[in-house]
């Protein structure tokens, strides 16, 4: 149905288009739910990788079918980002420092040092997967989180590696937020894969690119050791989707998150009113300029099932009866067509719905009797006409349809429905009855007087009563030859 269908997921982000100053932007792909108001969310980032603050409706513009459309309202929010720390330990991790601590301890202490400074705040959902299928999703309580992280029990000598974690947690980071418009992030932390893993990581950084996923790598590997065909495909992961990439050896490696994350918390709505007036792929992108920032995300495309309302009869009568107000009237009352009957009208219920799921205003539903309009509604409520049925005086058959128009000037009407008017005619008066037979009466009297007369003449001989019949009788002349 109305359903409206796009062609990537909800909040998807297109890939970032870099300006001059190397600033970057992208949208999600649009919510067309109150189509034709669509709502969209743009990410706007500096040469640093920060996000722009400040930005103003005139400083952005609505690119739709590279057509501008001006920003109806737009608002700085800060709904947090979808976090998943996707573990994928070797055994390399367990290699241990001067301290004697392991590799996989400073990585999970300095996981464990960041969720302690995040105390206290619920806008971050965050997720864990773990080897062996452990996994906590959407959590929002930090505390919680830490202590799942904590008390994970992970033997790193007896650890087969493998991108299943980073399979899961895209699955993850790419489903529904527990926000709208929130940021997605994974932090992959993982060892060097082998060369022939190459090719499945490039399929998932095109597929978390497609989500707007931003993937952060810590490679876990020994100082100063050589940049493996392995190695080098995180490195493009990372900066395909957008994250960034970490080399771990040392305990002071250890990135704090907040680099990476704290720029994903923020983020614009943006809502304006669609010029869409036509089904089928569309195109949508944003641009700004506010100083010198002047910046264009790339152009999304997305796709929209649009088809015009659909009006249909709530039970319409098949019969309507009409019947005089009196049962006796005038002659002249029935010629011109002063008699009243009952009833005057018929009320009609209607219900509109748009196929396409996509409910929008309507501006007018209107009745046709025969082909003809006789009632509208260009106001609330649409769903009630009345039918005048005063000018039916006389038995016939009629057709009824509607048609309905919403906000976008598309419109469509419903089957045509018959239903019978029959009209009960009055009695006349006994007065008026003689009245209209008067022309019959008088001709009748004619008749039975003329025949009066022709008996009368008959009875008195004047007239034989086979005077009519009788043949006159026929001469003969004689030829000369008979003489």
């Amino acid at each position: 149905g109305v359903i409206f269908l796009v062609l990537v997921s909800l909040f998807a982000f297109s890939q970032p288009v870099l300006g001059q100053d190397a600033s970057q932007a992208s949208l999600t792909a649009p919510d067309i739910q109150n189509f034709p108001k669509i709502i969209t969310y743009l990410d706007v980032r500096g040469e640093q990788d920060q996000f722009i603050h400040g930005l103003q409706p005139g400083d952005i513009q609505i690119l739709e079918n590279g057509a501008p459309v001006p920003v109806d309202s737009l608002r700085e929010l800060r709904p947090g980002v979808q976090f998943v720390v996707a573990l994928n330990p070797a055994p390399a991790f367990a290699v241990r420092n001067n301290q004697g601590q392991s590799r996989l301890e400073f990585v999970m202490e300095g996981l464990v040092r960041w969720a302690n400074q995040r105390q206290g705040t619920t806008i971050d959902d965050l997720s864990l997967v773990a080897p062996g299928g452990l996994e906590i999703t959407h959590l929002t309580d930090i505390p919680s989180w830490s202590t799942a992280l904590q008390n994970l029990q992970i033997n790193a000598k007896d650890q087969t590696p493998s991108l299943e974690p980073l399979v899961r947690a895209l699955e993850i980071a790419g489903g529904e937020a527990s926000a709208l418009g929130q940021g997605r992030s994974i932090l992959f932390i993982t060892a060097p894969p082998e060369r022939q893993a190459s090719l499945q990581v490039e399929n998932l950084a095109s597929q978390a690119a497609a989500l707007g996923v931003k993937v952060t790598v810590w490679m876990v590997t020994p100082t100063g050791a050589p940049l493996n065909e392995g190695g080098q495909s995180l490195v493009e992961l990372a900066a395909q989707t957008g994250g960034q990439f970490f080399e771990i050896s040392q305990a002071e490696d250890v990135p704090d998150p907040e680099i990476f994350l704290e720029p994903l918390r923020s983020i614009y709505e943006i809502e304006y009113t669609s010029q869409i007036r036509s089904g089928g792929q569309h195109q949508i992108a944003a641009e700004i300029a506010r100083g010198e920032l002047q910046v264009m995300s790339t152009p999304l495309i997305f796709s929209i099932d649009l088809q015009p309302p659909q009006p249909v009869f709530v039970a319409p009568p098949l019969e309507v009866h009409r019947e005089p107000l009196v049962d006796e009237v005038a002659a002249e009352e029935l010629q011109e067509g002063q008699v009243e009957f009952t009833p005057r009208s018929q009320d009609l219920e209607v219900l509109v719905s748009f196929p396409d799921q996509n409910h929008r205003p309507l501006s007018a539903v209107r009745l046709y009797v025969d082909g003809e309009l006789v009632a509208e509604n260009t106001s609330p409520p649409f769903e009630h006409f009345t039918w005048n049925l005063e000018p039916y005086v006389q038995n016939g058959e009629h057709l009824l349809q509607l048609e309905a128009v919403d906000q976008l000037g598309m419109a469509g009407k419903s089957i045509e429905t018959l239903v019978s008017v029959s009209v009960e005619q009055p009695e006349l008066s006994p007065v008026a009855s003689l009245q209209r037979h008067t022309p019959l009466l008088a001709a009748l009297g004619v008749l039975i007087a003329t025949s009066i007369v022709v008996l009368a003449l008959v009875f008195s001989g004047r007239i034989h009563p086979y005077s009519f019949l009788r043949r006159p009788a026929r001469s003969h002349q004689v030829s000369p030859q008979e003489a």
